[in-house]
């Protein structure tokens, strides 16, 4: 961001928009991942395979509640 940016409101906000808009995206990636994970984790695995997924589906669920 440039100095001149800084002193503009309308980009300040424009620029807010714009993260605001890619952290939902990020959200959005992070739930559909800890679906698909779940998903797959269903047609049987082994145990150890089915923990593991589980605690990467946690931590994803964690990151999305941490709004």
């Amino acid at each position: 961001m440039s100095d001149t940016a800084a002193d503009d409101p309308n980009q300040l906000r424009h620029e807010l928009r714009n993260v605001l808009a890619e952290r939902d995206a990020l959200h959005s990636m992070l739930a559909q991942a800890a679906d698909r994970l779940e998903a797959v984790t269903e047609e049987g695995c082994s145990e150890e395979a089915l923990q593991n997924a589980r605690r990467w589906i946690e931590k994803y669920r964690r990151v999305m509640a941490a709004e």
